[in-house]
């Protein structure tokens, strides 16, 4: 193969776009950084086409929205494509389609989520060099082991997407460019920062204060992350979170009373934490989750188990934490697309009685009465 080009300086910038504009797909990935971040933090794109060409765009030299823009309205191939597609979005890129070999593996018989080295071992009979996966990419000059790894890894998104097509019923193709929109709208919705604490075990025994106060506190704990370009938990932990939510003290030296409760904290925000404690409720409080939760959870997640190894679909690819949420909100028919039509009878009748979890070994089984 040859050898990825580096993209770093505009004349280059402007003969990919051009060459991007031609192509009908492109196989694409990203290197990122999360740690420490609100965000995930772009250091690359990486682009390859059906012609054994790859590049790799330097966003710490150049401004890439050009970039985006040529890559919008091609076909993206792209493993375990959730974060390509939010960095790619924030820079105005938007795929005409998402074609993710993780999910199509998923529907073809594949455990979900399986790696990149395993599907590419499985089905390409190729062994990936990870060695490089946690290096600083972040640092400059690159060398050539890590533009080869990272361009690599659009070339063999490609590469594994065409070997599943070939062997997987078109049903399941359809499947899964049908999860790739999913995930593109998924991509452009809002943070929603009361659903992390929505799902904290405790939850169900919260009062209504300590809910309305876990969600104030929640959404201004999300917002000073968003400005600080922090991760939330480094704002204020999920710990601390919910004593304040549970306890409500009324006073800084009340706030002092918790032995781990940061100092420098308290005297920048604890004034802050005690008006948000103690404004009222109102009608937009969220309500406690049943407090059967995570039995329900446990149904579900068998239930899946039993469904999706009968029509060989990963179970967790057929229920993912997503979808879960919105059956445990709203029942089955909260179901969509494939979905729908595989789980949402099923788990119907297991969950008003009509059906129940057998076991053949260790293999559930849903068994109709």
């Amino acid at each position: 193969m040859p050898s990825p080009r580096l993209i770093d300086s505009q004349p280059e910038l402007q003969q990919l776009c051009t060459h991007v504009r031609r192509l009908a797909r492109v196989g694409l990935d990203t290197e990122f950084h999360a740690e420490r971040r609100y965000r995930p933090e772009l250091m690359l794109i990486q682009i390859a086409d059906d012609h054994g060409g790859m590049w790799v765009a330097d966003p710490k030299a150049l401004d890439l929205r050009p970039l985006a823009a040529a890559l919008s309205g091609r076909t993206w191939v792209a493993f375990a494509a959730e974060t390509d597609v939010s960095l790619l979005g924030r820079l105005g890129g938007r795929p005409r389609a998402l074609h993710d070999p993780q999910r199509l593996a998923g529907l073809a018989g594949h455990a979900w989520p399986r790696s990149r080295a395993d599907l590419c071992r499985a089905e390409l009979g190729v062994t990936l060099d990870k060695a490089p996966a946690l290096s600083d990419w972040s640092r400059r000059p690159l060398d050539a082991i890590q533009l080869r790894y990272a361009a690599d890894d659009a070339r063999m998104a490609m590469a594994l997407w065409d070997a599943l097509v070939a062997r997987a019923p078109s049903e399941r193709v359809d499947w899964a460019i049908e999860d790739g929109e999913a995930v593109l709208a998924r991509a452009a919705a809002p943070v929603d920062p009361d659903a992390r604490w929505l799902r904290m075990r405790i939850a169900p025994r919260l009062d209504e204060q300590a809910r309305a106060a876990m969600q104030r506190l929640s959404a201004w704990r999300d917002a000073e992350a968003q400005a600080a370009d922090q991760p939330p938990w480094s704002i204020l932990p999920d710990a601390h979170l919910l004593d304040l939510a549970r306890r409500r003290p009324s006073s800084l030296a009340a706030l002092q009373a918790h032995r781990r409760m940061n100092r420098g904290k308290i005297r920048k925000y604890g004034e802050q934490w005690l008006r948000l404690i103690h404004a009222p409720p109102d009608d937009g409080t969220p309500p406690a989750p049943p407090a059967d939760r995570a039995i329900r959870e446990s149904i579900l997640t068998v239930g899946a188990h039993a469904i999706g190894r009968t029509n060989g679909v990963a179970p967790g690819l057929l229920l993912t934490e997503f979808w879960r949420e919105r059956v445990l909100h709203a029942g089955p028919s909260a179901l969509r697309g494939w979905r729908a039509a595989l789980a949402a009878d099923p788990l119907e009748a297991l969950l008003e009685g009509r059906a129940t979890i057998g076991a053949a070994g260790w293999r559930p089984t849903l068994v109709t009465r």
